[in-house]
């Protein structure tokens, strides 16, 4: 092991004290150097942190002074709208008034001048004073109703404009979210698919195991009745295990008739739960079309897209359900029929068991103490010689081109 030396640390408490740590081992020399660099690296991912941090905060005060900028001089500028205004009114006010001060002195002389034609004079010039008063007065009026009308026009058209930006940003939200659910519809439906296909590969095996059944108990049945015309002395006459594989043969073909009828029942389970999500998609895309009829006109023409999708999306959908349920609708038929044939063999086979054992009980087949039948002829039946059928083997493979 590596030996190292640390020398002269010093301690904060002691202030000129110093002590050295001599000759510590290689594995604590590597746990120490371990957490210097974790330390390290913990420093500067504190640091990294920290600079993130204050170069958000830079923009943040950016930001904030930008829009301060902004907002001072629209205030400016408004302040200078009002101050124009107010400088044209007074100016207007001033030359009505310098108007007023000539006028005045005009009756004045002409009053010095005679009684009679400033009478005259006076009325004409009050009428015309009149006139150019009103008429001043209501371009003060109109200029001022203009620019109040322009400040509030402008004001709505602001307001108006955060409006329609807000209405796009919810739509977006709204299609995203029809999107996002035609998504999840999607993947839905392939798992609903994926799990229709595994039932229908399961149940093509179970039918081909029960038509590999129906083959052996055909193959059976045609033995049974071969037993009625063979030879006393032939090997499946004689032979009492080829009877008890007989039965536990009948035993396993009422059994597959019942596994048919829990795969009918399966089926049918399996088809009203897909019934029930198809009904509960329908409604849900009718609760996703009534949300996307309520948009504006500026995004009518998206949303009549996204219903006709939806709608030829849906009546996919519904077919391809149709001919899932058409499908299984066949096998189950298939697997009816195969029930059905079993039972008329089972049937068979069990009148044939019970015609064997009428004739063991009846004594027409010696059976000796070892358990097994001889080869000796039936009671009170000839052998049947000449009949021009000759022995048939031990296997009897199973007809080809029959179901």
């Amino acid at each position: 092991a590596t030996m190292f030396s640390i020398a002269h640390c010093s301690r904060p408490a002691d202030g000129l004290a110093h002590y050295t740590i001599a000759r510590l081992p290689g594995q604590e020399r590597t746990a120490l150097l371990q957490q210097a660099a974790s330390a390290a690296l913990k420093g500067q991912e504190l640091r990294a942190e920290l600079e993130e941090r204050s170069q958000e905060l830079e923009r943040t005060m950016l930001r904030d002074t930008l829009t301060f900028q902004m907002w001072a001089a629209d205030s400016a500028r408004t302040k200078a709208m009002i101050e124009d205004v107010q400088q044209r009114h007074a100016s207007a006010e001033e030359a009505a008034a310098a108007r007023e001060g000539r006028l005045t002195q005009q009756l004045e002389l002409e009053r010095t001048q005679g009684e009679a034609s400033a009478s005259h004079a006076l009325e004409a010039t009050a009428a015309t004073l009149a006139g150019e008063l009103s008429s001043a007065e209501g371009q003060l009026r109109m200029r001022a109703a203009q620019q109040a009308l322009v400040v509030r026009l402008g004001m709505q058209h602001g307001a108006m404009h955060r409006c329609w930006k807000t209405w796009a940003v919810i739509a977006s939200l709204l299609l995203r979210e029809a999107r996002s659910a035609l998504l999840q519809l999607e993947l839905s439906k392939q798992q609903q698919r994926g799990a229709h296909t595994r039932l229908q590969a399961v149940q093509k095996v179970e039918i081909a195991q029960l038509r590999v059944e129906n083959l052996e108990a055909r193959v059976l049945l045609q033995k049974s009745e071969i037993l009625q015309e063979l030879r006393p002395s032939h090997e499946l006459l004689s032979d009492k295990q080829h009877v008890v594989h007989l039965r536990q043969q009948l035993q396993d073909a009422r059994g597959s008739e019942g596994v048919g009828d829990t795969m009918s029942v399966a089926y049918h389970v399996g088809l009203e739960a897909m019934r029930r999500e198809m009904q509960a998609t329908e409604s849900q895309m009718s609760r996703f079309a009534a949300m996307l009829t309520t948009q504006s006109s500026r995004h009518a023409e998206d949303s009549a897209r996204a219903l006709t999708e939806i709608e030829d999306r849906l009546m996919y959908e519904k077919g391809s359900s149709d001919f899932y349920a058409s499908e299984q609708g066949r096998s189950a038929q298939a697997l009816q029929r195969a029930g059905a044939e079993m039972r008329v063999l089972t049937k068979v086979i069990g009148g044939l068991e019970l015609e064997l054992v009428s004739l063991v009980r009846a004594g027409a087949i010696e059976t000796p103490s070892d358990g097994r039948t001889t080869t000796g002829a039936i009671r009170g039946k000839p052998m049947q010689v000449g009949r021009g059928r000759p022995p048939l083997p031990k296997r009897v493979g199973p007809q080809r081109g029959r179901t």
